[in-house]
């Protein structure tokens, strides 16, 4: 069956015999499974790609993880204008959305480690000063 524009998405997804729930299952079996094991936590692979979109770009300001996610969102919606019931891209701009999320935590989580990991060291470096 075919994409209806007049249709909500949610009509044009069941019409297409596309659940959400699936689309997001396989969407997080993709960016947890093989690609996590092949390039390692997302914020590394997608922070190299905006540090050579700005490079190539010649911008002043550096790209970001989100940036490049954005990006990528906004390539896969331009292809679903074409061919709106192509699984993969739908598949694809879930996958970015959580790549978004994902990389967020990461930096979160940083934020929470940092602190609790200079306070020690300097606490270290006291001890080594007294000792």
């Amino acid at each position: 069956m075919s994409y209806d524009s007049n249709s909500t998405p949610e009509e044009n997804l069941r019409r297409m015999s596309i659940k959400l729930s699936t689309i997001d299952a396989e969407a997080r079996k993709v960016i947890y499974g093989d690609r996590e094991s092949t390039y390692g936590h997302p914020s590394k692979n997608l922070q190299l790609i905006a540090d050579f979109w700005t490079s190539y770009l010649g911008l002043k300001e550096t790209l970001t993880c989100d940036d490049v996610c954005n990006m990528m969102i906004l390539m896969k919606t331009a292809r679903l204008k074409s061919t709106p019931d192509h699984r993969d891209s739908l598949v694809d701009t879930i996958g970015y959305t959580l790549l978004k999320e994902r990389c967020r935590e990461k930096q979160e989580s940083l934020t929470d480690v940092l602190p609790k990991a200079v306070s020690d060291l300097i606490e270290l470096t006291k001890k080594e000063n007294h000792d």
